[in-house]
């Protein structure tokens, strides 16, 4: 069975980069406002309470139709329904339709996004995570350009008012121009090391640290662009670099990191990294070599850079891990991973106990695994008032759902069904006591999901229902199928 899960996980990883390196395809500007196979998305709260905030939306241009890949700013409170209704702040009602008919519990479709050419920066293609840091008023894109350069887009985000965004370093609007290159070394003919060859995500760390850290999805090879000498690298940034960066730009061009920012962490690939006060979690999808340790988890000390294979799969057969958040250590409950694994789909709930020496890694206890619907994705930690532990989100993009997690009942809450096509990432407005909302990006049919979700038992009721509330920005099917006779004069 695993031979035969390898075996049709390879022909989609082939099928998909044959479609995404079609260039055959007539290419063509960006659009303002529309939303091309988006992945990553960074939610952003409005400077004033009640308001509805702000979501940043990486278009991927999978199928390269597009020139160039982009990021969407999109104000909420401005995008409308066609018949002129408004997204309501987290927990309220939708108004009814203007002409005094119902929704009749459907999702409102908010199709008018409300943007401009202003509203769009320029990116590579094949976005992956995005990532907001609120206090340095950043956002950081990884791009993957199916063999062209790899590079980490770097924006600047303005909460309310003035330029919503704009790229960092040159402060214009193609950040293809000035975006960090973190695999330089595997151009043909390099030497191949140090390299972040397909970046895929990023995690900021809490002050007074000032690390930003970089995970890639294949590893660097030596000489470039062979399979030989695989070695995969965390890369690690610094805020202050990036402020002196932009203060010699354009005069030293694109920054690139020195070989003292990539860190070797094993041949296997890794997917996302999570931060604590001494240890970085690392999440990995294949291991290249039967006879290495295997990649579903491993352990970084933040310092050091020593690496720690805790080898789950001794106690759980998945093949393949891809998001995971962490639970801090909470009274007398020791800090806990949640982390979402494929090949089968299942959420591994861990325990990560004190380091039974100084110079050891800690001590991992997987508590529980709880199976899932197909093609877990992204995770994203809620958190609940009262004592709660808090809630686990879970986009299953094969299964077209998102799961919520309760870890005080030890399983499932619930699940909502048709999200949209293929779910892919999430970000979370969880501002409010009483109500927290999940925006979700649906890869499939360009719209991103919004998702309502109660937080306290008042308001609960004695059933958990998250509700999913609607749907914003429009369906790209007319954008892909342009030769449908019921797509003519739909596109923009």
């Amino acid at each position: 069975m695993r031979a035969l899960l390898m075996r049709l996980t390879l022909l989609t990883t082939l099928l998909l980069a044959a479609t995404a390196c079609n260039k055959t395809l007539a290419t063509r500007p960006p659009l303002p406002g529309r939303l091309y196979y988006p992945t990553g998305l960074a939610f952003v709260p409005p400077a004033i309470d009640g308001g509805v905030g702000r979501i940043y939306v990486a278009s991927s241009n999978f199928d390269r139709r597009f020139e160039n890949g982009w990021v969407t700013s999109i104000d909420l409170s401005a995008v409308r329904s066609q018949d002129g209704r408004s997204l309501p702040p987290p927990g309220g009602l939708v108004a009814p339709p203007p002409d005094g008919g119902s929704d009749q519990g459907r999702p409102v479709q908010f199709t008018d996004l409300a943007t401009d050419g202003g509203s769009i920066v320029l990116t590579d293609s094949f976005a992956g995570i995005a990532t907001v840091d609120l206090l340095h008023n950043r956002l950081f894109v990884p791009t993957r350009s199916a063999g062209e350069l790899d590079e980490l887009a770097v924006m600047e985000v303005t909460p309310d008012g003035g330029p919503a965004l704009s790229c960092y370093f040159s402060g214009g609007t193609d950040c293809t121009l000035d975006a960090i290159q973190v695999a330089l070394e595997q151009t043909p003919g390099a030497r191949g090391y140090p390299a972040a060859p397909q970046p895929y995500s990023v995690t900021v760390a809490d002050p007074p640290r000032d690390e930003i850290y970089m995970t890639s999805l294949r590893p660097a090879s030596a000489p470039a662009q062979s399979t030989l000498n695989l070695q995969n690298y965390l890369l690690t940034l610094h805020q202050g670099d990036l402020d002196a960066a932009r203060a010699a730009y354009p005069s030293q061009g694109q920054y690139i990191p020195p070989n003292s920012a990539f860190s070797p962490i094993g041949r296997g690939s890794s997917n996302s990294v999570i931060v604590d006060d001494t240890f970085l979690f690392i999440s990995g999808r294949v291991r290249f070599n039967t006879g290495d340790p295997d990649v579903l988890l491993r352990i970084v000390e933040r310092d050091s850079k020593l690496v720690a294979f805790p080898q789950l799969q001794l106690v759980w057969a998945s093949l393949e891990a891809r998001a995971l958040q962490l639970r801090p250590a909470s009274g007398s409950k020791p800090p806990r991973l949640y982390l979402a694994v494929q090949f089968p789909s299942a959420l591994m709930v861990i325990d990560i106990g004190q380091p039974p020496a100084s110079d050891l890694p800690p001590a991992v206890t997987l508590v529980r695994g709880v199976p899932l619907p197909e093609g877990p994705n992204d995770v994203q930690l809620i958190d609940r008032p009262g004592g709660q532990s808090p809630l686990v989100a879970i986009t299953c993009y094969i299964d077209g759902s998102v799961v919520f997690y309760d870890d005080d009942l030890g399983q499932i809450a619930a699940l909502i069904p048709g999200v949209g096509a293929l779910p892919f990432a999430m970000s979370v407005d969880s501002r409010g006591p009483d109500w927290a909302r999940v925006y979700v990006s649906n890869f499939g049919d360009g719209r991103i999901a919004v998702i309502d979700v109660p937080l306290s038992p008042v308001i609960a009721g004695e059933k958990f229902s998250p509700r999913l509330l609607g749907h914003v920005g429009s369906k790209q099917y007319c954008l892909i199928n342009t030769d449908q006779p019921n797509c003519v004069d739909t596109l923009e």
